[in-house]
């Protein structure tokens, strides 16, 4: 249940820039889509939405471009309007009237309009009810993203999708493999960084909803099948009932949920929580392979094999190139510290890690626990880990290292060429934890190692 408040057209940005070209050019204007829902909602408002009539809305949007002083940028059907990284979205009317217009929105709790003068038009049931239905039967025909989109809102208002709903995604499913890959990724982002994500990512990839989706292929009647079919693929592989409970694409779910809450509990901010939400679901895409290989007997192998696949799966769906680095280098490295718990890890070799990885070190340990909370692991291990690496965090003193550059190891000897940056590294991180405190000390060291 979402409770509908009074609204007031001055709480939207730049609605006196917005009423005031409207009564200079005799236009019929209206507030329509998200902006009205956020309103009613209380959300922020990021952006807005209008719509005209009386009036080319192109020729509209150039008005109000003056009065607000914002930059004009055409595109196929609307024109949009920017300043200060605001934006101001002005449309094509998609009917003659504002009416026939809101009928052909995405779903309900969007096809509402606002007037100038604070006059609600359209049903706000569903809105207050908290539902997702679609406005028009073939509403994902004329934009397959929609179906994503749906499952965005979820994760945006924790708002449930209704049967009928349900089952047109279903029949539809299919039809997102046609949308580009970077309008894919624009709601993946929204989707994955969403206040309900647990809740959305659950109906997003749950394959048998009962009496909701058509009986057949239940699997290909999910939007999931067709973006990330390496998981959906994976449900049937079981995992060692000694260190799982669940199998590998519900142990996946299981990881992505708990990184959110983890995220949520620290209020880390919205780019590295999307990072680690991708990197959390994705964290096990290799075992497929791995198992395949490994004659279905184990998944050894399946983080290397995961980083590449990980990477694969970004790229398809539109990722950018700064995501898909970081997220793959957290797929091959999730399991580090849970080998390091189990196995055990020298004082030396811990510091080696810890320096390699300064920067990605904190989100390293953050998938780790996740990974293993959910799971059947003796934390106590991990906790231990974790404390080491706190403290060798404590030891290491870049400023030590930067004392010494790859001039004076070429200075001491050292040929140009690969040898400097490798050697330069070994010197970097023993010189950081104290292991050589002087240039006589680098100087023996080289000779040392060099045998010269």
């Amino acid at each position: 249940m979402v409770d509908i408040v009074p609204l007031n057209t001055g709480d939207i940005p730049f609605a006196d820039d917005i009423i005031r070209a409207a009564a200079d050019s005799g236009a019929e204007v209206y507030f329509v889509g998200g902006v009205v829902r956020d309103l009613l909602m209380r959300r922020r408002i990021h952006d807005v939405d209008i719509t005209c009539f009386g009036i080319a809305y192109s020729e509209f949007a150039g008005l109000l471009a003056e009065k607000a002083d914002a930059t004009y940028v055409p595109f196929k059907d609307n024109v949009r309007l920017v300043k200060g990284g605001f934006t101001i979205d002005v449309s094509k009317p998609r009917g003659e009237t504002i009416e026939s217009d809101l009928q052909k929105r995405d779903f309900t709790i969007n096809n509402l309009a606002l007037t100038l003068k604070g006059e609600i038009i359209g049903d706000p049931y569903d809105l207050e009810k908290a539902l997702i239905r679609h406005v028009y039967t073939s509403v994902f025909d004329d934009d397959p993203l929609r179906i994503l989109r749906a499952f965005r809102f979820v994760s945006e208002c924790g708002f449930d999708i209704v049967p009928e709903t349900c089952r047109l995604i279903a029949d539809k499913a299919d039809k997102i493999k046609n949308v580009p890959k970077e309008r894919v990724y624009q709601e993946i982002f929204r989707f994955f960084s969403g206040s309900y994500f647990d809740k959305a990512v659950t109906l997003f990839f749950r394959k048998r909803p009962k009496d909701l989706f058509r009986k057949g292929n239940r699997t290909k009647n999910s939007a999931a099948y067709y973006l990330f079919p390496e998981l959906v693929d994976s449900e049937d592989i079981r995992q060692n009932s000694i260190f799982h409970r669940e199998n590998v694409l519900k142990h996946s779910l299981s990881v992505a949920k708990e990184i959110f809450k983890i995220a949520h509990g620290l209020n880390i901010a919205e780019e590295r929580r999307f990072v680690l939400i991708t990197a959390a679901l994705l964290h096990d895409c290799g075992k497929k392979e791995a198992w395949l290989r490994n004659n279905r007997k184990n998944f050894i192998g399946h983080d290397e094999l995961g980083s590449r696949v990980a990477a694969e799966i970004m790229k398809r769906l539109g990722y950018p190139n700064k995501y898909i680095k970081r997220v793959s280098f957290l797929v091959r490295q999730h399991l580090k510290l849970t080998i390091f718990a189990v196995n055990g890890v020298r004082k030396m070799k811990l510091q080696r890690f810890v320096f390699e990885n300064m920067d990605e070190v904190e989100d390293i340990i953050l998938l780790s626990l996740a990974d293993n909370r959910v799971k059947k692991f003796n934390m106590k291990r991990l906790y231990n880990i974790i404390l080491r690496i706190r403290n060798a965090q404590k030891e290491i003193d870049m400023s030590r290292a930067k004392a010494v550059s790859g001039s004076d190891l070429i200075g001491m000897g050292v040929e140009r060429g690969p040898e400097v940056s490798i050697l330069l590294k070994e010197v970097h991180f023993r010189l950081a934890f104290g292991y050589l405190k002087s240039m006589e000390d680098v100087k023996n060291f080289l000779k040392e190692i060099r045998g010269k």
